[in-house]
């Protein structure tokens, strides 16, 4: 019995480090550990080789009150042996119209040098609709999401790489990491940051190859990357991280806004004017007046004694 147990959880370790997945609120890595991907933007997920396919895998994700969720979700593939590329696009719409039969593709092709035939194949596998390599090499799948559909309730998104020699990279370069499950704690502790979230918030904030959608998103990118000094991006994701990671005070800047990347941009813009841009520092007032106290960096302290909005005020729990 013991043989077999160990047999089962070989296999298991095996087929775990060649899949990624990932939803609006996580991404479960290649070592099968759960990650946060609490933002309104895009991420690069998977970008790395897959038998003869180099693959990028970029997720998309919307915040619709009071969850985040996956939205859109990005294809590249290039073949390393002849050098042809395809890219394209897949979202909830799209994912909903192939899985009723009314696409015969579940992804739009947006550019490359071969056809989608010539490369790929598309499929359906219960509630997952597929596309994969002809050759077998790898299969994303998606799940779209129903708001009238318990059994949908949340769009999902699944990368797999069937090549026997697939050795997952790490972290830095893509969120599904490697095999490694202690790396993002140990790259977390080497930036001092004071969580994994906002190790991933640093990492896609500070990563000017992502082509993000959200105007919000891609202003966030310039000012850590363009603004910030170093030591005010790490500043930066410390304090303003919890105005997207925390639930609840993501949920009260949002009362009277869709979109919690406002007030996170105004925060970075803040942090890396050295807390001298008064404009800033009012719009983040405004922004999280009568939330509750946003304690990490002493964000609303900080927010009460720049008297930058009048007659600010938090909620002490």
């Amino acid at each position: 019995m013991s043989a077999i147990f160990a047999l089962a959880m070989t296999i298991a370790v095996v087929e775990g480090g060649k899949k990624c997945s990932g939803s609006g609120r996580m991404v479960r890595e290649f070592n099968g550990r759960r990650e946060e991907t609490f933002m309104p933007c895009k991420y690069d997920a998977v970008r790395q080789q897959c038998g003869r396919y180099e693959i990028n895998v970029t997720p998309g994700n919307i915040y619709l009150r009071p969850k985040y969720r996956v939205d859109s979700l990005w294809l590249g593939v290039k073949d390393t042996v002849t050098g042809d590329f395809w890219t394209g696009r897949t979202d909830n719409k799209i994912a909903v119209k192939f899985h009723n039969g009314w696409n015969t593709e579940l992804f739009n092709q947006k550019s490359g040098s071969v056809s989608t035939d010539d490369l790929l194949v598309f499929g359906n596998q219960g509630k997952y609709g597929f596309v994969e390599a002809k050759n077998g090499d790898f299969r994303v799948s998606f799940q779209p999401w129903d708001p009238e559909n318990e059994k949908y309730n949340l769009a999902e998104w699944v990368f797999q790489c069937n090549d026997e020699d697939f050795e997952p990279l790490g972290f830095s370069s893509q969120v599904c990491g490697g095999r490694d499950d202690h790396e993002t704690a140990d790259r977390r502790d080497e930036l001092g940051l004071k969580d994994r979230t906002q190790l991933i918030h640093y990492d896609v904030f500070t990563n000017t190859e992502i082509v993000q959608t959200n105007p919000k998103c891609a202003n966030a990118t310039r000012l850590m990357t363009e603004v910030c000094t170093e030591e005010q991006r790490l500043e930066a994701v410390m304090t303003c991280g919890q105005i997207l990671s925390s639930k609840r005070h993501t949920q009260c800047i949002t009362k009277y806004s869709c979109d919690p990347m406002d007030t996170f941009v105004d925060c970075v813009d803040w942090v890396c004017s050295g807390y001298s841009d008064d404009s800033a520092c009012e719009r983040l007032g405004k922004q999280i007046d009568l939330c509750r106290n946003f304690r990490q960096n002493d964000l609303s302290a900080r927010v009460d004694n720049a008297k930058c909005f009048r007659d600010f005020l938090h909620i002490d729990e």
